[in-house]
């Protein structure tokens, strides 16, 4: 239940990684692909998520 999720966390921009440098590209095949696979969405974003107050760690990515 809830009281599983005592922290507050918070969605941090990614700015300063690699990735920052080719999603303006990515982005638009990760759209294109979600849009092939039949799956809504309606935000495609790189994030980080933190324990407010705290610095982000690194990106996490999904497979």
């Amino acid at each position: 239940g809830p009281e599983a999720y005592r922290e507050l966390k918070e969605i941090k921009l990614v700015i300063s990684h690699e990735i920052v440098t080719v999603w303006a590209d990515l982005d638009k095949k990760v759209c294109s692909f979600l849009d092939s696979v039949r799956v809504t969405w309606s935000s495609v974003d790189v994030v980080r998520f933190a324990v407010v107050g705290k610095s982000p760690g690194p990106p996490i990515y999904g497979s």
